[in-house]
Protein backbone atom coordinates (compact mmCIF):
# COMPACT_ATOMS: atom_id res chain seq x y z
CA UNK A 1 0.00 0.00 0.00
CA UNK A 2 2.58 2.46 0.35
CA UNK A 3 4.06 2.22 -3.01
CA UNK A 4 0.85 3.00 -4.24
CA UNK A 5 0.23 6.13 -1.81
CA UNK A 6 3.67 7.26 -3.00
CA UNK A 7 2.68 7.39 -6.20
CA UNK A 8 -0.03 9.48 -5.96
CA UNK A 9 -4.34 9.34 -5.74
CA UNK A 10 -4.81 7.83 -8.87
CA UNK A 11 -2.10 4.84 -8.83
CA UNK A 12 -3.02 1.45 -8.93
CA UNK A 13 -1.26 -1.86 -8.02
CA UNK A 14 -0.09 -3.64 -10.61
CA UNK A 15 1.29 -6.76 -12.31
CA UNK A 16 3.37 -9.40 -10.29
CA UNK A 17 2.07 -7.57 -6.97
CA UNK A 18 -1.07 -7.28 -8.06
CA UNK A 19 -1.59 -10.43 -9.53
CA UNK A 20 0.15 -12.01 -6.07
CA UNK A 21 -2.72 -9.85 -3.82
CA UNK A 22 -5.83 -11.40 -6.53
CA UNK A 23 -3.87 -15.01 -5.35
CA UNK A 24 -2.80 -15.81 -9.26
CA UNK A 25 0.33 -16.15 -8.68
CA UNK A 26 2.93 -15.59 -5.58
CA UNK A 27 4.97 -12.35 -4.95
CA UNK A 28 8.78 -12.97 -5.62
CA UNK A 29 9.80 -10.25 -3.93
CA UNK A 30 11.70 -7.02 -5.95
CA UNK A 31 10.50 -3.99 -7.01
CA UNK A 32 6.76 -3.36 -6.62
CA UNK A 33 4.90 -2.64 -10.13
CA UNK A 34 2.62 0.48 -9.85
CA UNK A 35 0.63 1.87 -12.74
CA UNK A 36 0.04 5.99 -13.15
CA UNK A 37 -1.74 7.68 -15.61
CA UNK A 38 1.53 10.06 -15.61
CA UNK A 39 4.93 10.45 -16.20
CA UNK A 40 6.66 9.70 -13.18
CA UNK A 41 10.34 8.24 -11.97
CA UNK A 42 11.02 4.71 -11.01
CA UNK A 43 12.89 3.95 -8.47
CA UNK A 44 14.77 1.21 -6.94
CA UNK A 45 11.52 0.10 -5.29
CA UNK A 46 8.72 1.15 -7.27
CA UNK A 47 8.13 0.18 -10.86
CA UNK A 48 5.91 2.79 -12.52
CA UNK A 49 4.09 2.69 -15.91
CA UNK A 50 1.91 4.79 -17.60
CA UNK A 51 -0.65 3.12 -20.07
CA UNK A 52 -4.28 3.95 -19.59
CA UNK A 53 -6.31 1.35 -17.26
CA UNK A 54 -10.09 2.09 -18.35
CA UNK A 55 -12.31 1.41 -14.99
CA UNK A 56 -13.37 -1.55 -15.72
CA UNK A 57 -10.13 -2.81 -15.60
CA UNK A 58 -9.60 -0.91 -11.90
CA UNK A 59 -10.30 -2.47 -8.88
CA UNK A 60 -10.12 -2.37 -5.14
CA UNK A 61 -8.49 -5.52 -3.06
CA UNK A 62 -8.27 -5.25 0.69
CA UNK A 63 -8.20 -1.30 0.27
CA UNK A 64 -5.56 -1.53 -2.26
CA UNK A 65 -6.41 0.37 -5.14
CA UNK A 66 -5.12 -2.35 -8.37
CA UNK A 67 -5.49 -3.29 -11.82
CA UNK A 68 -8.22 -5.96 -12.17
CA UNK A 69 -7.82 -9.85 -11.98
CA UNK A 70 -7.69 -10.34 -15.86
CA UNK A 71 -5.12 -6.95 -16.28
CA UNK A 72 -3.02 -8.39 -13.66
CA UNK A 73 -2.78 -11.70 -14.73
CA UNK A 74 -1.94 -10.74 -18.15
CA UNK A 75 0.71 -8.42 -16.68
CA UNK A 76 1.99 -11.24 -14.68
CA UNK A 77 2.18 -13.98 -17.69
CA UNK A 78 4.54 -11.22 -19.36
CA UNK A 79 1.85 -10.19 -22.27
CA UNK A 80 -0.53 -8.24 -23.08
CA UNK A 81 -3.31 -8.15 -25.57
CA UNK A 82 -4.63 -4.85 -27.78
CA UNK A 83 -6.68 -5.12 -30.55
CA UNK A 84 -6.74 -1.00 -30.34
CA UNK A 85 -5.43 1.50 -33.13
CA UNK A 86 -2.65 4.35 -32.15
CA UNK A 87 -4.92 6.82 -32.07
CA UNK A 88 -7.68 4.91 -29.58
CA UNK A 89 -4.57 4.93 -27.03
CA UNK A 90 -3.53 7.84 -27.74
CA UNK A 91 0.01 7.42 -27.96
CA UNK A 92 2.58 7.51 -30.45
CA UNK A 93 4.08 4.38 -31.61
CA UNK A 94 7.47 5.34 -30.81
CA UNK A 95 6.48 6.15 -27.27
CA UNK A 96 4.95 2.34 -27.16
CA UNK A 97 8.06 1.11 -28.77
CA UNK A 98 10.88 2.88 -26.40
CA UNK A 99 8.24 1.18 -23.32
CA UNK A 100 8.67 -2.06 -24.72
CA UNK A 101 12.55 -1.96 -25.42
CA UNK A 102 12.76 -0.83 -21.29
CA UNK A 103 10.65 -3.57 -20.58
CA UNK A 104 12.19 -6.44 -22.09
CA UNK A 105 15.70 -4.86 -20.59
CA UNK A 106 14.20 -5.17 -17.18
Amino acid sequence: MAAVLASGPDALLSHNAAAALWGVRGYSGGAVHITVPHKSTSTKRIRRHFPVVPADEQAVEEGIPLTSVHRSALHAAGFSVVHLTWAQLDVEPEEVASDLRRMLQG
